[in-house]
This record gives C-alpha cells, structure tokens and sequence, in this order.
C-alpha cells in the first residue's frame, strides 16, 4: 500500500468512528497495510492535526496489541513520538497552538491503553501528561487552550486524581481563576464548571446530585438557554410597563 493509500485509510477510519465503532477488520487491515514506523508516523501526523483522532489512534493502538500480544513495534514507535513531541512542546506551542493542544489530547488518552498494556512502561508519561496539561491551562493560554483543559479533566480527571490528587487540586484552582477571570463563550465557561463539579464529586456519578448530572445533559443545555432568553424578555417587558405607569 503507497502513502496516499494509507493516508485514506486512516481517513476513512475517521469518518467511521463518527458514525459508530471502528470494525475489527478494518483495523486489521490498517496494521497489515504498512509497516509499523510507517503506520505509526501516518497515524501522528494525523492525531496532531485532528483533535478528535487521539482515541481513534489509542484504540487502534490497543487492538493492534490484542491481535498480536507479542509486536510492540507500533506500541514503542506511538510512544517515541509522543515523548519527542513533549521534548518540543515549547516550541510546537509558540509555532502551532492546535498541534500543542492534541499533543496533551494524545498523552491523556494514550495513558489509559498503555497503562493496560504495559503498566511500567506507562509511568514514563505520567509527568508529561501533568507537566503539558499545567502548560495548556497558564496565564498564556487562550480559550481553546481552556477548554480543551476542561474536556480532558472532565474525560481524564479521576485518573490524573488517582495519581497526584494535589497537582489535580492546583489545576481546578487554575480553571475557577480563568471561569472569573476570563470573557469566555458560555460553552466553554460550562466546561469549565462541569470540570469543577466532578472535581467536586470526585468524578462519582453515584454520589452527583442529579439535578446536576441533569443539568449537563443535551437538551437541558438548550432549555436552559431557552429559559434565560424567556425569563430576560419577562424582566424587561415588566420594566417597560412599570416605566410607562
């Protein structure tokens, strides 16, 4: 299979995963398509430039390992990647925001399926995992940089909770100061809470009031909105009639 091939396969897996799970087959058809340092330089390319590719490229990482316990080859090739990535960060961040972003999107969702494949390996992206997610949420960061932050603490925040409780402490104090601070679009600012309240819950839905579970539902969100537009044009009827009296 040449470049352009690969490159749409990998597209298409894209699209599929939007749609529903990737098929097993199709999965082993990408694995068998290239060798590993090809396959795995492909699939960076694409999780650096698509923020919504970091799962796809960890599952597929993860099914490559369970059809062949023994290959670690794409496994050591994703890693090196990651962890050359974050010997650069500094850099990646001033030249390209979004390629900074999906780099922390990668160590996050990446930690999981390590950890499950070779627990001791993982801990060689514990610190870069807190160390990229303390430099997405500093006083440089812009919005996307917030809220990305919120959307990994909200999808990985009991993990990093489970491993240094103190440094995930330090970061919802960082969010609380930019919810005050900063003029966000009311997406990102109800990110940002729903980050703190399953900090406050300990990401427990259990023992989460379910007026607050409710309340980050889809559709709450929109009659929530509704709500406020109903209840603006209400108050400001009734200060038109009392002006007139």
């Amino acid at each position: 299979m040449d470049e352009e091939q690969l490159r749409q396969l990998i597209a298409s897996l894209c699209i599929l995963s939007k749609e529903e799970s990737i098929p097993l087959n199709t999965i082993s058809v990408l694995i068998s398509s290239a060798p590993c340092e090809k396959l795995a330089y492909h699939l960076h390319q694409r999780w650096l430039s698509e923020e919504n590719f970091t799962k796809i490229a960890a599952h597929i990482i993860l099914q490559q390992q369970h059809m062949h316990e023994k290959d670690f080859n794409l496994f050591s090739c994703c890693l090196a990647h990651i962890l050359s990535d974050f010997r650069s960060r500094h850099q990646i961040r001033k030249g390209n925001k979004l390629v900074f972003r999906n780099i922390v999107r990668a160590m996050l969702d990446f930690y999981p399926v390590y950890k499950e494949i070779d627990a001791a390996v993982s801990e060689c992206l514990i610190e870069p995992m807190f160390t990229s997610l303390e430099d997405l949420i500093n006083d440089d960061s812009d919005e996307k940089d917030i809220k990305t932050a919120a959307e990994l603490i909200i999808d990985h925040g009991k993990t990093l909770f489970k491993i240094k409780s103190g440094k995930c402490d330090s970061f919802i104090v960082a969010l609380r100061k930019h919810l005050c601070e900063g003029d966000f679009k009311p997406v990102t600012r109800r990110l940002i809470l729903q980050a703190i309240d399953f900090w406050t819950y300990r990401w427990d839905s259990e023992i989460m009031p379910f007026c607050i579970k409710q309340f980050y539902e889809p559709s709450s969100s929109i009659e929530f909105i509704k709500n406020l537009k109903q209840t603006s044009r209400m108050l400001s009827e009734s200060g038109r009639k009392e002006s007139v009296v």
